[in-house]
């Protein structure tokens, strides 16, 4: 076996307790750090699950263009979404995470998050889009990035829409630009 040096930087708790841990195994922190590592590998590459979702995370927009092809029945077929647990992972995972780091306080948000953490994995495409809507977010955090993404996946056909509506003096005016 070649050897090779690599330096890793981490917190100093993080290296007492490996050398806690080298020491109660009867290791040097080298050997020990060496066996951890490729336990760890060999445990990602048994597991499909954790390895796939690696590559997922890896990829994000490519995954989230594909996972959006699947979720988006354009059809309105409503027949359950053929998502891999990894791809599951891949929405929760980003969904909570984006959940978590803002104050929101609703209704809406507490509804998905307890589905979320509901131990039941759920089938419906409803629950997946809601999903890829906070893990969108989550992986592409650039605003005009998630622009381009959504008018590259946006279903052919729209038609452009003006609604006016007054309220008071004032007069409101939306519109929606078709492709």
């Amino acid at each position: 076996m070649d050897l090779t040096q690599i330096s890793l930087r981490t917190s100093r708790d993080q290296v007492e307790r490996i050398k806690t841990y080298a020491k109660a195994s009867n290791l040097s922190v080298n050997a020990f750090l060496v066996n951890l590592i490729e336990n760890s590998l060999n445990n990602i590459a048994n597991d499909g699950t954790q390895s796939e979702l690696t590559r997922l995370v890896a990829e994000p927009v490519k995954t989230l263009s594909r996972l959006h092809h699947k979720i988006c029945d354009p059809w309105n077929t409503n027949e359950p979404a053929d998502l891999t647990p990894a791809e599951i992972a891949f929405l929760t995972d980003a969904a909570r995470k984006q959940l978590d780091s803002k104050h929101l306080a609703g209704p809406d948000y507490f509804a998905i998050r307890d589905r979320i953490d509901n131990t039941l994995i759920e089938s419906s495409l409803n629950y997946y889009q809601d999903l890829f809507g906070f893990a969108h977010r989550f992986y592409i955090c650039d605003e005009e990035s998630r622009r381009t993404f959504a008018t590259e996946h946006a279903p052919v056909g729209i038609q452009s829409v003006d609604y006016s509506f007054t309220v008071g003096n004032k007069t409101f005016t939306i519109i929606v630009r078709g492709n």
